[in-house]
């Protein structure tokens, strides 16, 4: 081999992508899991941010009845909740 030729070699290459897939492969399954968690944590903060807005109908109205549909769809924050 030439000393002026410049460039990588099929093994540095074929060495490159096996890192690259090894990484990958930890990195993914990491990431759903805080995609989950955070999807989680929305779908709490959603929960209690109702069960508020129940209470303070409540105290408002002296009754459940009637305020729950109201409140509900009327929530600035939507989240999306998958059941496993």
């Amino acid at each position: 081999m030439r000393k002026d030729q410049k460039g990588f070699t099929l093994i540095e290459l074929i060495v490159v992508v096996a890192i690259l897939g090894v990484l990958a492969a930890i990195a993914i399954p990491m990431y759903s899991d805080y995609r989950s968690s955070a999807y989680r944590s929305a779908a709490k903060a959603a929960l209690v941010e109702g069960a508020q807005n129940m209470e303070r109908y409540y105290t408002r109205f002296n009754s459940y009845d009637g305020g729950t549909f109201r409140l509900f769809f009327s929530a600035q924050h939507f989240c999306k909740l998958s059941l496993i």
